[in-house]
């Protein structure tokens, strides 16, 4: 008898906490207030990986959030790392010049925004280690009403493991399949950008593949290859000195230039 009274009474209590977990209120939007955040996609990278950052912005007003996001998306965004040394570089933005996309978004009334950078094309983690990275968005925010106060930096933390030939593979095996299984131009160039800073070997036959199937971001293979710079990366340009396309065949020529020589600062603009 007592035994079955102990298993009521646990039966009883089982159903009331599931009760108050079903009652208990998800988290909503910050109500009267404008929230920004940046957050690592992953914490734990491999040396020559790329590095990504979501950047969000939860509105919780019951206007629209207006925000630059300056040149490319990228040039209103403040970056100080510091390495494992403890030395603090700030990070200069991203060079001007070639296609770029408009800075200009928006955060509709209780909704958000997001958009996700690639910190590795202004600083590249070529060391193990633990880094920390200081964040801030500079550029202008706000409503009709007037202007909405942009907090102070965010500090993130990402750690740097030695360097991994099979991941670094297998992160440009799905940054190749990104760019060719997408009819969007834009995430098409997004995937072609973030392939073209795996600094590193490995990604060298990857960088040949985007330059020989997708024309459209030419540019970016070849540049990514010039950043590698090794033998592998100039017999690769060398390869595709064949093609047809006048323009293209330029491009790779100032590419092959540029690792010879090193006497142009752009492959192209």
């Amino acid at each position: 008898m007592g035994c079955r009274l102990f298993k009521s009474e646990m039966l009883q209590r089982c159903l009331l906490a599931l009760v108050g977990v079903m009652l208990t209120p998800t988290p909503a939007r910050p109500q009267g207030r404008v929230d920004v955040a940046f957050e690592l996609l992953r914490a734990t990278v491999t040396v020559n990986e790329p590095v990504f950052v979501r950047f969000s912005v939860d509105n919780g007003l019951q206007q629209g959030v207006l925000l630059d996001l300056g040149y490319n998306r990228t040039g209103n965004f403040d970056l100080v790392v510091v390495g494992p040394d403890g030395l603090a570089t700030p990070a200069p933005p991203v060079e001007a010049g070639g296609v770029h996309r408009a800075g200009k978004a928006y955060a509709p009334p209780g909704g958000s925004f997001n958009e996700t950078l690639l910190i590795s094309e202004r600083y590249q983690f070529t060391r193990a280690g633990t880094y920390r990275l200081k964040m801030r968005f500079s550029g202008p925010m706000g409503t009709d009403s007037g202007p909405v106060t942009v907090p102070p930096a965010q500090e993130l933390t990402l750690g740097v493991s030695p360097r991994d030939p099979k991941r670094l593979e297998e992160v440009c095996e799905t940054l190749l399949k990104s760019a060719s299984g997408t009819s969007n131009y834009e995430k098409l160039r997004e995937a072609a950008v973030a392939l073209s800073y795996v600094t590193d070997a490995v990604a060298v036959r990857y960088l040949g593949d985007l330059l020989a199937k997708h024309n459209s971001v030419s540019e970016v293979a070849i540049e990514g290859l010039v950043r590698i710079g090794n033998p592998e990366a100039l017999q690769t340009l060398t390869a595709n000195l064949n093609t047809p396309d006048p323009n293209l065949r330029m491009k790779i020529q100032f590419g092959i230039e540029e690792i010879k020589t090193g006497v142009h600062s752009r492959v192209m603009d």
